[in-house]
């Protein structure tokens, strides 16, 4: 008998022109945003001496400068904050008529901030990066602002490739609740939030639509992207479009060829009524290679250079929240070595089987000549955490138990298997 115990200005607005006499006095102000000037009337030196003007963040804090002479000058208005609508109040206007007002007359007008202005609606894409940025990008970021793209191969698909999309989001930076999303042929697949650089995404379809989507808040932060049309052999783009939704017990397995340099698929586990055990098996050579497994806050990156199959297991915790499962392959443009293929696996399922009778034996009868299998609770997924399970297993009269361990896998320093010679767990376990 034995026992067994587990246990994210200057070209802001594109310029923003007025040719206006400059031997009059106005009162120039912009939404909360002032700005106030004197002119004499001493000669006219024939230049412009503020091609560059900055409206107050102030009505209270209005500068002064002058200008002599009669002359028309244009010249240049920025808002102090990036983003905000500019607004004129022209006051004491002698001598001029503006916007069909009579002279001497105040009046509001309100200046168009074009660069806030959502261009490049749609674009074919080709073999050459098509570069795209958020309008006004970097000098202005628009606020309460939505910009929608469309972005089109100008090639036809092959029988044996498929066209997607390799996209390089070069450099983004948004506010807490600003976002540019990503989807292709109407499926949605990423949503990039935050301060990234240098992140590329494989879009594989006809179409790929892009949305820039910011709130009122005010604040310098854009994107800058570019966007080229490959041909891509079938097996090194994902089996699905976009971000695919798979069932609340269930499994993803994905081997990748060694000639794919470039992979981006995505899968969400939705959320569930019950913890959810997670295991992943992962075999990657190299560092372009990686796993991310993101539960709210809680991420988890996996990535190896050894080549050697490695796993993982864990638990969800936030059973409310969704998880996203993502596998990346980046290879650099410039990258000479050789590349391997790489394969990985992530399986989950409910914890509703994580229950041994803790701290009572479970007894098991040993037959002759006949192996029977013995395996932690839900085998091979989900991994239990903070069980004790004893199993005992019982010889008939006049032989012994034999053990054959063909799978072993424990959180290291935290879990352990031990086997004791007897019905005593409380003693001397054996040295295997």
């Amino acid at each position: 008998m034995r026992g067994l115990v587990l246990g994210r200005g200057k070209r802001a607005v594109h310029g923003i022109y007025s040719l206006i006499p400059w031997k009059y006095i106005h009162r120039l102000l912009y939404k909360k945003l002032i700005f106030y000037e004197t002119v004499s009337s001493r000669e006219d030196t024939k230049t412009c001496p503020h091609p560059l003007l900055t409206a107050s963040p102030s009505f209270s804090q209005i500068p002064t400068f002058e200008r002599p002479g009669d002359i028309s000058c244009p010249f240049r208005i920025i808002p102090s904050v990036a983003g905000r609508r500019l607004y004129l109040l022209f006051n004491h206007l002698k001598g001029m008529v503006f916007d069909q007002k009579g002279e001497d007359e105040k009046f509001f007008k309100r200046i168009s901030m074009t660069a806030c202005y959502c261009n490049k609606a749609e674009l074919i894409v080709g073999d050459e990066p098509v570069y795209v940025t958020s309008p006004g990008f970097p000098d202005l970021y628009c606020s309460n602002f939505r910009c929608k793209r469309k972005f089109l191969h100008n090639v036809s698909m092959h029988d044996d490739m498929s066209m997607t999309f390799v996209v390089t989001v070069h450099f983004l930076n948004t506010n807490k609740y600003d976002y540019v999303d990503f989807s292709t042929d109407g499926l949605f697949l990423e949503r990039l939030n935050g301060t990234f650089e240098d992140v590329k995404l494989v879009m594989t379809g006809d179409v790929m639509e892009t949305e820039f989507v910011t709130d009122r808040s005010i604040s310098r932060h854009g994107y800058n992207m570019s966007v080229v049309s490959v041909r891509m052999p079938l097996e090194c783009v994902c089996p699905h479009k976009g971000m695919k939704v798979m069932t609340p017990d269930g499994s993803l397995q994905m081997d990748v060829p060694a000639y794919c340099t470039i992979v981006y698929c995505k899968w969400e586990v939705p959320s569930h009524y019950d913890e959810l055990q997670f295991t992943s098996m992962f075999n990657f050579s190299s560092e372009f290679d990686s796993l991310t497994v993101t539960t709210g806050s809680d991420v988890r990156r996996f990535t190896t250079v050894t080549g050697k199959q490695l796993r993982r297991h864990w638990k969800r915790m936030e059973y409310k929240l969704s998880t996203t499962i993502l596998y990346q392959r980046a290879f650099p443009d410039n990258y000479t070595s050789d590349s391997k293929a790489a394969s990985f696996t992530v399986k989950w399922m409910s914890t509703t089987g994580c229950n041994c009778n803790e701290g009572e034996p479970q007894l098991h009868e040993a037959v002759i000549d006949d192996w029977r299998e013995l395996t932690s609770p839900d085998y091979p997924v989900p991994y239990c955490g903070d069980l004790e399970c004893i199993y005992r297993i019982v010889a008939p009269t006049g032989h012994h138990v034999v053990l054959n361990i063909t799978d072993f896998y424990t959180e290291p320093y935290n879990d352990v298997l031990a086997l004791f010679d007897g019905v005593n767990t409380t003693g001397r376990h054996m040295d295997v």
